[in-house]
């Protein structure tokens, strides 16, 4: 958890019950492939859920949320 970059997408995800992750990307300054893979750790740890959505039929923008239920988050 000491990554920078995901303290940072940590602290985004705190404050919104979900994101989406070109509002992380921008809000955070890091590119796609780097998000990415920061969210997919914290994805496979439980503190992030993903959400991916489809724009006709290609893979489209997704979103990101943290999970509320998870033991990570205090449930606000």
């Amino acid at each position: 958890m000491l990554d920078p970059t995901r303290l940072a997408v940590v602290s985004v995800l705190s404050s919104a019950r979900w994101a989406e992750f070109a509002f992380v990307r921008s809000t955070v300054a890091v590119s796609a492939s780097a998000l990415s893979k920061q969210i997919g750790k914290l994805e496979d740890r439980g503190y992030a859920d993903v959400r991916r959505g489809y724009v006709g039929k290609r893979p489209g923008p997704g979103s990101t949320s943290r999970t509320a239920d998870s033991p990570h988050w205090n449930g606000t």
